[in-house]
């Protein structure tokens, strides 16, 4: 798949044998080239400087990298890109969950890691936030091929003459082990 950058960043990495994705990097100047500070409860929208020409028949799908997901707590929001898409591509991130290698300012406003913290410091410092840094690997991009199945309606009875093992459970209905 070929791309064109719009300004300083990695080039798109990955597609080594088996490998699905292809990671992306913050740019360079993204925050003006600082560190940024993302606290548990909020999103960053990061433009990824990277314009991909997605091929008729696929779409682009930016994912979690697993590594950055567990350590930094954060995991990705919108993610479709279709083929008419000429724009470039963004990495919607929140960050929802406490990572291994998350922060909180102390009183002087100095970074502890996460780690060093006791759970009765906790309340009394503040919010934990993961940094996100120019430069970094922080998603990849993987190319699914979409159907061309048409979408149409059907009457509800006609629907329900198809059964399944499965029919309509939900949320846990297959078991948990």
């Amino acid at each position: 798949m070929k791309y064109a950058k719009t300004e300083q960043v990695k080039n798109p990495t990955g597609r080594r044998g088996e490998d699905a994705g292809i990671d992306l990097f913050v740019p360079d100047n993204w925050n003006d080239g600082k560190p940024y500070k993302l606290y548990v409860g909020e999103q960053v929208n990061i433009p990824s400087a990277i314009k991909f020409d997605i091929p008729e028949g696929y779409e682009l799908q930016i994912e979690n990298k697993s590594g950055v997901s567990t350590k930094k707590g954060v995991t990705r929001g919108a993610t479709i890109c279709d083929h008419s898409y000429r724009g470039v591509v963004h990495v919607n991130l929140h960050k929802g969950v406490i990572g291994k290698e998350d922060f909180i300012d102390d009183m002087d406003g100095n970074p502890i890691p996460q780690a060093e913290i006791t759970t009765g410091r906790r309340d009394k410092l503040g919010y934990f936030y993961t940094i996100i840094t120019p430069g970094e690997k922080i998603a990849q991009a993987i190319l699914y091929k979409i159907s061309d199945e048409p979408i149409e309606e059907i009457a509800l009875e006609e629907y329900d003459k198809v059964e399944t093992v499965r029919g309509a459970g939900a949320f846990g209905s297959t078991g948990t082990k």
